[in-house]
């Protein structure tokens, strides 16, 4: 309705506040970084069963129409030695840490995915990885620094691509 695009526009759009939103017919209307972004409105994934995932073959994950690629490679991303058994892929329930490399104590996965500058309704999407319970990547570019391929090591990195 009219009465509530101008609330949202009122309250969102031309105050300087940092986010807001307005939901209407499966879509979003969202602010992040003072820009206005326009997107599918998606479930909550959280209280989705973690998937086994060999990291071998893609994996499609219905849920947040996301497929996750894996791509061979020597000296960079995931060390094919700490997923050999292969991983599971969760997803945000609050309170997840990692530690990144160059850095001496973990991270709130919140604070580093906010320093990422990733949208606040993409966060509760992004697959996380995991080994034995213990967070080792967020695809397609962050790697706990006990989980990295080494140079000269062989190791796979993993991008998405959206699901239509």
């Amino acid at each position: 309705p009219a009465r509530r695009l101008d609330e949202f526009i009122d309250s969102v759009v031309l105050k300087d506040c940092s986010g807001g939103e307005m939901v209407w017919d499966g879509f979003k209307v969202a602010k992040f970084n003072q820009l206005l972004y326009l997107i599918r409105d998606r479930n909550n994934v959280g209280d989705i069963t973690p998937i086994w995932w060999d990291v071998k073959s893609e994996l499609v994950v219905k849920e947040n129409g996301l497929k996750l690629i894996p791509k061979s490679v020597v000296g960079s991303g995931l060390s094919l030695n700490s997923i050999r058994d292969g991983v599971h892929i969760k997803f945000r329930e609050g309170g997840e840490s990692i530690r990144l490399p160059g850095r001496s104590h973990s991270s709130s996965l919140k604070k580093v995915l906010q320093q990422e500058g990733i949208p606040t309704w993409e966060r509760n999407l992004l697959p996380l990885v995991y080994v034995n319970d213990q967070l080792i990547a967020v695809p397609p570019s962050l790697i706990a620094h006990s989980h990295g391929a080494r140079k000269g090591e062989s190791g796979v990195e993993i991008s998405m691509e959206l699901v239509t």
